[in-house]
């Protein structure tokens, strides 16, 4: 059975929060070296860590989706965002990664409260528990929130406590950040650009993902 997490949505608005029961074949992303780059910390949303962008130089040309390297397969990662969006109702036609980073918190780390705009479908995994050994986790040590508007003004806020392999997928206009944490921790980002069913075409949420 495919486990489709817990939907919110508001305002056309959405979030899908589950667990990617793969998310091991992305360590390697943090743990080779040779993968990271540059800090853009200054330049970005991110205080008290390191920032640094995976996405290839060639990714238009990527074969198959895949980068030349071999390091990910986003075929495998597409195609179960895919599933995940499409089964919880979103009528989404195609993805394709237009950019991914890592980000490697310090403690104390926190990410300042930003979306990533109206074009884009956006990834949020997370690496590792950030509540110390005998603690709960709180909201003061790393959860990810969102906020998303309801028609009568107010705000529909989630939060989100990261633990291995917990993904928040959500539709790029929707506000989020993270909590100071106490523990350094790690998230992996990927932005993809989508097409929707357009309202005359035929969607089915069941249907095989090609």
């Amino acid at each position: 059975m495919v486990d489709l997490g817990i939907f919110y949505s508001a305002s056309n608005q959405w979030i899908v929060d589950v667990k990617c029961p793969f998310y091991e074949k992305f360590l390697p992303l943090f743990e080779d070296q040779t993968l990271r780059g540059d800090d853009e910390s200054n330049i970005k949303t991110t205080l008290n860590g390191y920032q640094f962008d995976i996405t290839p130089a060639n990714l238009p040309v990527w074969k198959d989706n895949k980068p030349m390297d071999g390091t990910v397969d986003y075929q495998e990662l597409m195609t179960w965002v895919m599933t995940m969006v499409r089964r919880n109702g979103i009528p989404v036609k195609s993805l394709k990664v237009v950019k991914t980073w890592c980000v490697d918190y310090d403690d104390g780390g926190y990410q300042v409260i930003h979306n990533h705009g109206s074009g884009c479908i956006s990834m949020v995994m997370a690496m590792d528990d950030t509540a110390p050994a005998g603690e709960r986790m709180s909201a003061d040590n790393g959860m990810l929130y969102s906020l998303m508007p309801n028609p009568d003004t107010t705000q529909e806020y989630n939060q989100f406590a990261p633990y291995p392999g917990r993904t928040v997928i959500m539709d790029g206009k929707v506000w989020h950040g993270v909590y100071p944490c106490k523990a350094p921790r790690r998230t992996w980002v990927v932005d993809f650009e989508y097409e929707y069913f357009k309202p005359d075409e035929e969607f089915n949420p069941q249907d095989e993902i090609k």
